[in-house]
């Protein structure tokens, strides 16, 4: 199964932070550009993203960072049913995470 658009903006910005991909939401704007917001568990303060999916890349953009994250990269790979997702810091691996369909 192929992953949709969303669930793969969605997984990316998942593995930045401590909410899971059931708990955001996720509209699309325009062809691959997409709104991802969330409000945080631990203190209950919203955030929102502008997502953008770029080749096998997902990137984002927020007013809390200042512009395009440009030290971490969330790169993807749409295997099958799974959706296999890394999180990079300034080119070092972070974590590596796996998700399937129900986790959306």
């Amino acid at each position: 199964m192929k992953f949709k658009p969303e669930q793969i903006v969605l997984a990316g910005l998942s593995m930045t932070g401590s909410n899971k991909p059931s708990e955001m939401e996720c509209v699309e704007k325009a062809d691959n550009d997409y709104t991802v917001t969330y409000v945080r568990s631990s203190d209950s303060k919203k955030f929102s993203y502008d997502c953008a999916i770029e080749g096998n890349q997902v990137r984002w953009f927020g007013k809390d960072i200042g512009g395009w994250n440009e030290n971490n990269r969330v790169y993807f790979e749409n295997v099958s049913d799974e959706l296999r997702m890394e999180l990079h810091n300034w080119g070092k691996l972070i974590i590596k995470k796996t998700f399937k369909v129900t986790d959306f």
